[in-house]
């Protein structure tokens, strides 16, 4: 349900911003530096956002660093700092080959609203941990009020901004302040549910055990980006 929930939004959003009839006058270009925002995105974290998660999700009851069985562990913090770290050395990547990145991904020299777009993936990549903690806490219908709540929000947001005249520029900002909300979101769950602790052993296992799993995603998801 969340995942068709995320990509009916989604679709919907698509579908609002091309429709000249809702009387938002996007122009064609803007949609496309819509488009292209949200598929760099996902081009660059896409393979390790789902290595990391399907390396953790074993590690969760079955590892060698943190072997007690009680929920509020370490551990998913620690999963939160390895999103971070990749999310900051992606973000640091795309920075210094911006050029050559956006050319091939976007076919622009640079990387549009560049500082906003950094913003908007630094909170919202790794809020992909959220439902995956919940599932890992057995709590499926806080999977389903995350995704209804935070999508719909988003949706409304950008409806609203459009409407408000505020543009292409108005839509990102919208799409940040969602990440935000997200993001918070994250540092509240981990924060109830997990103990600040820093164990590069667990680091270092929950790599050993995602890194094929990054590398395969890569394969095999690369080519439709």
């Amino acid at each position: 349900f969340f995942q068709l929930f995320r990509f009916g939004i989604l679709f919907v959003t698509s579908i609002i911003l091309a429709n000249t009839s809702f009387g938002f006058h996007l122009a064609t270009e803007e949609i496309g530096i819509f488009e292209k925002f949200m598929t760099l995105s996902g081009a660059v974290s896409f393979f390790w956002v789902a290595g990391l998660i399907q390396g953790l999700l074993p590690l969760y009851r079955n590892n060698n660093t943190f072997k007690d069985k009680k929920i509020r562990s370490p551990l998913i913090f620690n999963a939160l700092v390895l999103s971070i770290c990749f999310s900051l050395f992606t973000v640091a990547v795309l920075l210094i080959f911006e050029k050559g990145i956006a050319g091939f991904f976007l076919d622009n020299e640079t990387i549009p609203y560049k500082w906003l777009f950094v913003a908007f993936f630094l909170l919202s990549t790794p809020a992909f941990l959220i439902e995956y903690i919940y599932l890992l806490l057995n709590k499926p219908r806080k999977i389903i009020f995350y995704g209804i709540s935070t999508f719909l929000l988003q949706l409304i947001a950008l409806v609203v901004l459009l409407w408000a005249g505020t543009g292409l520029e108005g839509c990102l900002y919208g799409l940040t302040g969602i990440a935000l909300i997200r993001f918070l979101w994250l540092i509240i769950l981990v924060a109830r549910n997990s103990i600040p602790r820093l164990s590069l052993p667990f680091i270092q296992e929950h790599l050993v055990q995602a890194a094929p799993l990054i590398l395969g995603a890569l394969l095999s998801g690369a080519i439709p980006y």
